[in-house]
């Protein structure tokens, strides 16, 4: 599977495609919060840990957020 994130128009284009399907698409994305906490370099591997931990600490609320945004109750 390839990433989505960086290729907005193709994800939207991907996720529509899934979705005339019918298949449920619940996007997790980041949020400001995370980009700003992975920083600009977030793939250099001094940054991992750093970005890892930081992940650890939002991503609950982000897919909580996500399902709830898309009607998944949680």
């Amino acid at each position: 599977m390839t990433p989505l994130l960086p290729r907005r128009p193709t994800r939207c284009a991907e996720v529509a495609a899934v979705r005339a399907r019918g298949i449920t698409v619940i996007p997790i994305l980041p949020t400001a919060a995370d980009l700003a906490g992975l920083g600009a370099h977030f793939m250099s591997a001094s940054r991992r840990m750093a970005a890892f931990e930081h992940s650890m600490r939002t991503a609950p609320e982000t897919v909580r957020a996500a399902l709830s945004a898309n009607g998944a109750g949680v």
